[in-house]
């Protein structure tokens, strides 16, 4: 007995065998399509509102003189500072994440506290130092932020 495309619907089917009849039809078929369009449409919804957040881009302050600025206890994530002036900048309790930037920023020396602890105590930062500082600085800060 054939089956394919066939109305069953109010027959005697008694003792029938259907044992490996194709018992789909091609209207069964169109109810998977739309399925597997939301299945990919939210496969990369996802995937781009996670590269969004990862990628989000917070303040810029590129190629600004910062010279003394106070950014004690400032919560500082997806920063740039890329070619800013940062001598003398107070970083008391600063946090950072490893999404700021500091691309050719310059900066001499900064203080660890309001009270004008200055570091490098007494001399300037030599090339790449800063670069060097800072890095240890994010990797310790950002240790410190996920054990709490």
């Amino acid at each position: 007995m054939s089956n394919q495309n066939y109305d069953y619907k109010g027959q005697n089917l008694r003792d029938q065998s259907f044992v490996g009849q194709d018992l789909m039809g091609a209207e069964s078929l169109l109810f998977l399509i739309p399925a597997i369009v939301s299945a990919i449409v939210t496969f990369y919804l996802g995937k781009w509102l996670i590269e969004s957040i990862q990628s989000r881009t917070g303040t810029s302050f590129k190629k600004a003189n910062l010279t003394n600025a106070n950014f004690s206890h400032a919560l500082i994530e997806h920063t740039d500072f890329s070619f800013a002036l940062l001598t003398g900048i107070c970083i008391d309790g600063w946090m950072l994440d490893s999404h700021t930037l500091f691309a050719k920023s310059q900066c001499d020396y900064l203080y660890w506290n309001p009270e004008r602890e200055r570091f490098p105590h007494d001399r300037n930062f030599q090339a790449d130092e800063l670069k060097k500082f800072l890095s240890k600085f994010i990797k310790i800060k950002i240790k410190k932020k996920c054990i709490r």
